[in-house]
Parts: structure tokens; sequence; C-alpha cells
């Protein structure tokens, strides 16, 4: 009974980490588009912060084009920062704050 149970714990845990990992993509992905998009070049932006409420106002207000329904267990307060690269002015990291069901 304890092996099964244990087995159980890993499967409920290792569908969670899944989820985490595509909510991380999709968030990469999306604040990265938004971020070439929109603040690339702007002067005195340093470590830039995307939510998903700002990428929800691109589409509705811009036209963006950011498939949403990936991100529609998480917050709209979830977002992510950005490191962005001195030189290049590229993203060089991701740092992760996303609230997800």
């Amino acid at each position: 009974m304890k092996k099964i149970l244990l087995v159980l714990a890993s499967l409920v845990f290792l569908v969670g980490c899944n989820n985490q990992k595509k909510y991380e993509e999709a968030m990469k992905e999306y604040a990265t588009q938004f971020y070439n998009a929109h603040q690339k070049g702007q002067e005195g932006l340093t470590n830039p912060t995307i939510s998903i409420k700002q990428l929800k106002e691109a589409v509705e207000l811009v036209g963006d084009d950011y498939d949403l329904t990936k991100l529609e267990k998480c917050t709209e307060d979830s977002y992510v920062e950005l490191i962005i690269d001195d030189t290049t002015k590229d993203v060089k990291e991701v740092k992760y704050y996303l609230e997800c069901k």
C-alpha cells in the first residue's frame, strides 16, 4: 500500500513540474517577444518585468498575438523579470514569479 501511495505522490509531483515548465516556457517566449517589440532600446530600462496582465493588454490594445490560453491557470499578476545584457540589450536570463494552479 505504501508503494502505491509513493508512486501516486510521485506522479502528482511530476505532472505539476511538467505544467510549471510549460508555463515558464510560454512566459519566456511571450515576455521576450513583448520586450523586443515594445521595450528594447529604451533608455534607463534595466531588468524589466512583464506580467500576464501586460500581455493581455498588448493583445487587446495593440493587437499582439500571444496564445494566452497556455497561461489561463496562472494569475494575471504572475510575471517574469528579464535580465538584459548591457551591451547587446538582448534577454540573457529570465526569472519566474508565476502563480499557477
